[in-house]
């Protein structure tokens, strides 16, 4: 409620709010609100990119979570940590972070949280070149997006197994999983999602030296 009231003001009105949300969790002098508190405003400050007020946040939350038994408090505190440094482009602690949050999550019955962070780690890994670490944190997220049954995201995450197979020089199977993720785009009627896969598609094509054909693609899309 205090996420939804906040986002509604502007920023100095937010900042207002927020700082009598914080004086209000201190009276009540209860550890796990005041904490929980951090990691909300860690998380607003996501939502407008002010990612070292976030960090300050999430961190003053996480020394409570880290020496408290809640894996799900603590891994997605930890992800606010990851969120954060990859706003500040400091890519090992991103990676770093969320791979703790990875580790955390997915030892919970949470599979969408879960799968949104493997997903996240996937992303991470492609950009440092470990592709076979994004490999497999791709296939977790897809078996928890299965799971939840969150066909979106199962498309997102077919996107990135084609991505990461593609960057990898495996031609064959990034194929059939970026199909599988525009078939799944076309039976959700979302084009921009289906014209983003493409691209990666008409890349693998053109990496195979089936360069017509994948300007053909880019053209179609364009």
């Amino acid at each position: 409620l205090m996420m939804a009231q906040i986002f509604t003001h502007p920023e100095e009105t937010r900042l207002a709010l927020m700082g009598n949300a914080l004086a209000f969790s201190r009276k009540l002098n209860d550890p796990y609100y005041t904490n929980k508190l951090y990691q909300t405003l860690a998380y607003i400050h996501l939502e407008y990119q002010q990612f070292d007020q976030a960090l300050n946040q999430a961190r003053l939350a996480y020394q409570y979570w880290h020496g408290h038994p809640d894996t799900i408090e603590e891994g997605l505190t930890a992800f606010a940590i990851a969120t954060a440094y990859r706003g500040l482009r400091d890519w090992e602690l991103a990676q770093q972070w969320s791979h703790t949050a990875g580790n955390l999550l997915t030892k919970v019955k949470n599979p969408r949280a879960s799968g949104v962070v493997a997903l996240e780690i996937s992303h991470l890994d492609v950009y440092l070149q470990n592709y076979q670490s994004a490999y497999h944190w791709a296939e977790i997220a897809l078996k928890a997006f299965q799971t939840e049954g969150t066909t979106f995201h199962i498309g997102l995450t077919y996107h990135q197994l084609g991505l990461v197979q593609a960057a990898s020089g495996q031609f064959e199977e990034a194929i059939d999983n970026l199909w599988r993720a525009i078939n799944l785009w076309e039976s959700l009627s979302n084009p921009i999602q289906q014209v983003h896969t493409e691209q990666v598609l008409a890349f693998t094509e053109a990496r195979m030296g089936k360069k017509e054909r994948a300007l053909m693609r880019l053209e179609r899309n364009r």
